[in-house]
């Protein structure tokens, strides 16, 4: 063998046995002992292999038991249904929230999520998701894991953006497109915790003396989702499924043979912790983190 041949041989054997003891400790763990032949010697070395990066991953913090990600997570959240290539995702999600009555959303335009107020020294709004449909309506989707007391006063105030986006100079014959806030809540409204009943709230400006909705272009919807407590066997439409996969996925170890639909084998996909390469794996551990 030429000399630099095996200089370079003799420093990949280094790094990759010698010096690597967590290498060394995953292979006593492979078949090897059983080998009888180069087929299986070489099976056994790359699932030695596999394993070693995936066990290498298992830095502190990090809960690499779980096999799907948690959505609760900024990371997990954004990844799911903020990227283009996951846009339907959020398409069949919200037109199953919704259930609008002049058809099913169709597409979506993804929009800058930081907006920034009229002046310098107003607040600015960071949205987990912003996007409109083809129509021009505008959705503000939030994921909300810790527990807000104000989180309906946060709503209120994010809602103005979208509203104030579509004002124009001159007259005022102007007609503005609706405008959905969404809250998916890992918690649940204080004022709320004595009645179980309800966890989908959608509320929009009521008449009280006619007793009817009076603008029905600004809604907010609230999920509540420690009420839902539906087990796999008690689902039933294409919306329970959505919550049980929302609130159960970083806990399940396998796709649910009755969520067979085309979308959620997708997100099953888009969710395996597995699948992620380093850099998605340093992004979710951080948020992880942020949860702790």
């Amino acid at each position: 063998m030429p000399e630099v041949q095996a200089d370079a041989y003799q420093e990949f054997i280094k790094g990759l046995w010698r010096d690597n003891p967590v290498f060394v400790q995953v292979l006593g763990l492979c078949p090897m002992p059983a080998v009888t032949n180069s087929d299986s010697a070489v099976n056994a070395l790359t699932q030695g292999i596999i394993f070693c990066r995936y066990f290498n991953k298992s830095e502190p913090g990090m809960r690499v038991k779980d096999r799907y990600l948690n959505p609760f997570t900024d990371f997990g959240f954004k990844k799911l249904f903020g990227v283009e290539p996951n846009k339907d995702i959020l398409i069949d999600f919200l037109n199953e929230l919704l259930r609008k009555d002049e058809g099913k959303i169709k597409d979506i335009t993804y929009l800058s999520p930081e907006q920034l107020g009229r002046t310098i020294g107003e607040r600015k709004a960071i949205f987990d998701i912003y996007c409109e449909n083809e129509q021009g309506e505008k959705f503000i989707v939030e994921m909300q894991k810790a527990k807000q007391n104000y989180f309906k006063d946060r709503s209120i105030y994010y809602s103005t953006f979208p509203i104030q986006s579509q004002a124009q100079k001159g007259g005022w014959g102007l007609e503005l497109k609706s405008v959905y806030m969404v809250g998916i809540l890992d918690f649940v409204f204080d004022e709320d915790k004595s009645s179980d009943q309800v966890f989908h709230h959608e509320v929009q400006l009521f008449d009280k003396s006619v007793q009817k909705v009076f603008y029905d272009k600004l809604t907010y919807i609230y999920l509540e989702m420690p009420k839902f407590t539906k087990t796999i066997g008690e689902l039933e439409t294409h919306f329970d499924k959505w919550l049980y996969v929302l609130k159960n996925l970083e806990n399940l170890t396998d796709k649910p043979t009755k969520l067979q639909e085309r979308i959620f084998t997708k997100l099953f996909e888009q969710a395996e912790i597995a699948n992620f390469d380093d850099d998605e794996y340093s992004e979710y551990e951080e948020s992880l983190q942020d949860l702790s």
